[in-house]
């Protein structure tokens, strides 16, 4: 019989400051916003 893996062994959860939480509504953001509005005149097209 084989053993378990052991990478997929849970790891703790750290609470987030509201710094963290502060940054990662801006990171989601600037990624909405990124997929939504349309480029600005003259960007380059996205790689494929």
């Amino acid at each position: 019989m084989a053993k378990p893996s052991r990478s997929r062994k849970k790891g703790k959860k750290w609470a987030a400051s509201p710094e963290d939480i502060e940054r990662a509504r801006r990171v989601a953001a600037g990624l909405e916003a990124s997929f939504t509005l349309p480029p600005p005149p003259g960007a380059l097209a996205p790689a494929p």
